[in-house]
């Protein structure tokens, strides 16, 4: 494998101080609103990847590929955030991480149920694939951190007033569909549960697809 998650930060509140990281990688942002139907804002420059607007909680998620290792993108700018989630991918040389969309559940229930990847989908001509999982909790008594789906393993978590919200991911090559995979709490609670691919990428190529050969610039010849 040659992704590599770099860092991780959370904070209850409208702004998060990023871990390490460099120029090139990717910063995925996760925020959310507690017990409001307004859903936070998106930082300038931050492209905005899911929505989810409910009267239980809110969710907004985006990235940005880091222009420099002291990043201030995204950093702040979550207005009606009640937490917000900063973690850092990086690829292998001459590549970049870039996510996509999984799945999403809800309900209310002491069951969280993370819902599977639609079959035929897989992305086999990724350089690496990772899966990443955020779930946030209407309770403060679950223990997300000690509770990931099967597969993968917590990053990080945070309780606020009222909510957990916890992140998970492979920290290794997926190489099958994800299947419908379910966590059982001690505690029934409005949850909400997301699932997301992390792809390796090659960015190798030059301007129209062609490959640069220097012994046949033009200038030259």
């Amino acid at each position: 494998m040659t992704i590599l998650r770099i860092s991780s930060a959370t904070n209850n509140g409208t702004i998060v101080t990023l871990g390490s990281h460099a120029k090139g990688d990717l910063i995925l942002y996760l925020a959310y609103n507690e017990a409001s139907a307004t859903i936070p804002t998106l930082p300038a420059n931050v492209l905005g990847l899911y929505t989810r607007s409910a009267s239980g909680g809110s969710q907004r998620f985006g990235f940005y590929i880091a222009d420099s290792s002291s990043e201030s993108v995204g950093t702040t700018g979550w207005t009606n955030a009640d937490n917000v989630t900063a973690i850092v991918y990086r690829g292998g040389s001459s590549s970049i991480v870039v996510p996509t969309f999984l799945s999403v559940g809800s309900a209310t229930s002491a069951t969280v149920t993370y819902p599977a990847q639609t079959a035929g989908t897989f992305k086999d001509q990724a350089l690496d694939l990772w899966l990443f999982g955020y779930l946030v909790s209407r309770n403060t008594s679950n223990n997300l951190a000690s509770n990931s789906p099967t597969g993968m393993s917590n990053i990080n978590n945070s309780i606020g007033t009222g909510f957990e919200v916890a992140t998970y991911d492979t920290n290794a090559t997926r190489t099958t569909i994800w299947p419908s995979t379910n966590v059982t709490l001690a505690n029934s609670a409005a949850y909400f549960a997301f699932v997301l691919e992390l792809l390796e990428i090659n960015t190798k190529i030059a301007a129209g697809g062609g490959v640069f050969d220097p012994l046949n610039h033009p200038l030259i010849n």
